[in-house]
């Protein structure tokens, strides 16, 4: 969503959501890789793992527009902005009936450089 201002700014608010899952029956190598990500010695090969991940992130920001004719068919567009961004995240694994949960969240700044140019058709 964006609201834009009569002088060039305009705030700016995006969200975005995400998640999926997986589901793969190990072999000896995939075990053997496994556990070493893992740091303990508890697949092998046949177990089944599955990990699902879910994603989300917001974006507040205000952002400076300008914009001008270069010639009657040529025009070109700048902007700047800044901001805070939210991003949560959360991975679930499940090995062998044992699951694990790995949780994250983070508050950042944010900014936005851009430049463009266009011709009228």
């Amino acid at each position: 969503m964006e609201y834009k201002f009569d002088n060039g700014w305009s705030l700016q608010y995006a969200t975005v959501d995400s998640n999926g899952s997986l589901s793969h029956t190990l072999t000896a190598e995939d075990a053997v890789f496994a556990n070493s990500i893992l740091g303990a010695n508890i697949t092998a090969g046949g177990d089944t793992v599955s990990l699902s991940e879910d994603y989300e992130s917001s974006v507040l920001m205000l952002k400076y527009n300008i914009g001008a004719d270069l010639s009657e068919r040529f025009f070109y567009n700048a902007s700047f902005g800044v901001g805070f961004t939210k991003v949560e995240f959360d991975l679930t694994g499940t090995f062998n009936g044992d699951s694990a949960l790995l949780e994250d969240s983070d508050r950042t700044f944010t900014y936005s450089i851009g430049y463009g140019l266009g011709y009228r058709l």
